[in-house]
């Protein structure tokens, strides 16, 4: 079938088998498409002598390595579903993840740039039941948990035919933050993915044989849509295991680098080590950017010079794919700054709401931007209720961001409606660490903000109120932190209050937010005794 996994990688391994499919850059090693769709069978295979069955959720704890790709398509192939887990991941919010999708297995790494992945299951292990979790380990069997299962030898299993996928199966979850701090897991379907990624290969005129750099995490929907349309175009896809812009320079101007899509410090981080090390970068032509620490026209006209690509603004969110839409090449870098641009594929349709008495806004007047096509999500897994609350009676999904349409088909995103948090480029959602932190027994209440980060993005402060008697500091409530949740998510700050800033509202008595947001602007902005 085209439209699975099993059926695109066939079809690329009969048109193109020699052909490197993904490389890593930093060894060079690389794997054809050939080789990809042989080992994903083996890994089907092996991973169905286990028990891994038709549905079955596989957790992917991975970081960008070759191995992520392999595990998408035999999961596929079992009609399995592969749950993408950030390696920056602690063990808060690796149980959660774990507990919320009831992932039979977790396919981890023995090692990645000093993190103890071993370690930190062992602390999930304490906080949830994971007896009826299996672990497959890549790499050394001896720096992994005790009973893990080798990935070579599930490779060691003969090719299977077998499969099991069909068009309309769950294949893919991806996590989004809920408003309780528990992970909502937003599911995409096979035919979905597939449909996708051909529909960015002709946006973003993709050819069989050209390269791609995908340095972007594969467990988030930019890095994973990046992959898959690269994938599908025939093109080499350079996989390299973490982002470092001198080693992206390189890699870019080694293999002729055609196509890149990444964040906008990523973009200045690469064009500063090119030209520190007097680097051509002139075969980039295409790439799409996220505005995270304000890239906007001077960043594209920046690209166009140094390199000629033409890259644009784009839209995306985990339950509606990244790469949704892009702006037309030839427009000028101030119009192709802008976040949103025109859908990808015709069948994909936006429009603005006024969230508040549910009327569609002319083009031009700012709403919540409502999506309907076969890029939203079939919803969230075990939880119908947050399904519920993200539809429209007539079928919408509601993104909860603020944007406007165009008389000439296009879209612009604004900003987010709720108060999330961009932290190093990770889009947060506040109540996630304020849960976190109500689980310290001498907190009352916490309330998250952002400070202005002096580098784009947020800085996120915190202002918590103790119980009566309580003996803490802010510095134990910020390891409290550090313990369990990712680095990214720690708040710089952490200050302590008696009394909020309230306002009366239609519904009672609300802590303002603004006043707290920028109460953290100026203690950030103050110095330090």
């Amino acid at each position: 079938m085209v439209d699975t996994f099993s059926g695109l990688l066939t079809s690329l391994a009969q048109q193109r088998p020699d052909q490197a499919a993904v490389v890593d850059p930093s060894s060079g090693d690389a794997m054809t498409f050939a080789e990809l769709d042989d080992r994903s069978r083996r890994l089907a295979a092996g991973l169905a002598a286990t028990g891994v069955a038709h549905g079955d959720r596989i957790a992917v704890w991975l970081p960008n390595i070759p191995e992520w790709l392999v595990l998408q398509f035999a999961a596929a192939r079992l009609g399995a579903v592969v749950v993408a887990v950030n390696t920056r991941f602690r063990a808060h919010e690796l149980s959660e993840i774990l507990r919320v999708s009831d992932a039979s297995c977790l396919v981890m790494p023995s090692g990645f740039r000093h993190i103890d992945f071993a370690g930190i299951l062992a602390q999930t292990r304490e906080r949830v039941d994971l007896s009826a979790l299996s672990t497959i380990l890549v790499g050394a069997a001896g720096d992994g948990p005790e009973r893990a299962l080798a990935w070579e030898l599930l490779l060691a299993h003969p090719p299977t035919d077998r499969d099991d996928g069909r068009p309309g199966d769950v294949s893919n979850i991806f996590a989004t933050s809920g408003s309780t701090g528990t992970p909502k897991l937003a599911m995409h379907r096979q035919t979905s993915i597939v449909t996708h990624a051909r529909h960015d290969v002709t946006a973003f005129d993709m050819h069989p044989g050209e390269v791609s750099l995908c340095a972007l995490p594969l467990c988030g929907v930019f890095g994973f849509n990046a992959a898959m349309s690269a994938l599908a175009s025939g093109s080499t896809t350079l996989l390299p295991d973490a982002f470092e812009p001198a080693a992206a320079a390189q890699a870019m101007a080694r293999y002729g680098v055609t196509h890149w899509h990444a964040a906008d410090n990523m973009i200045r981080g690469v064009l500063a080590a090119a030209r520190e090390s007097g680097l051509r970068l002139d075969t980039w032509r295409e790439g799409a950017f996220a505005s995270f620490s304000g890239g906007g026209p001077e960043l594209v006209g920046e690209v166009q010079r140094a390199t000629g690509a033409r890259i644009t603004g784009v839209y995306g969110a985990s339950e509606l794919f990244a790469l949704l839409s892009r702006w037309p090449p030839e427009w000028d870098a101030e119009a192709r700054s802008v976040a949103g641009g025109f859908p990808v594929a015709a069948d994909i349709v936006v429009r603005a709401v006024d969230s508040e008495t549910g009327e569609v806004r002319a083009h031009g007047e700012p709403g919540e931007l409502h999506f309907r096509g076969y890029c939203v999500a079939a919803g969230y897994f075990g939880n119908d209720e947050a399904t519920a609350a993200v539809f429209t009676d007539d079928g919408w999904y509601r993104s909860g961001d603020l944007g406007s349409t165009r008389a000439d088909g296009g879209f612009v995103y604004l900003s987010r409606l709720k108060d999330s948090l961009r932290l190093r480029g990770f889009l947060t959602d506040p109540a996630e660490i304020e849960a976190h932190l109500q689980t310290h027994p001498a907190v009352t209440l916490a309330q998250v903000v952002g400070a202005p980060d002096p580098d784009g993005g947020d800085i996120a402060v915190a202002f918590v109120e103790l119980t009566p008697e309580a003996a803490t500091d802010p510095g134990e409530l910020v390891e409290h932190c550090r313990r369990d949740l990712a680095n990214y998510k720690v708040p710089a700050a952490v200050h302590l209050v008696t009394d909020w800033p309230t306002v009366d509202g239609t519904n009672g008595v609300k802590i303002q937010r603004m006043r707290l947001r920028d109460r953290a602007a100026e203690l950030m902005k103050a110095p330090a005794d």
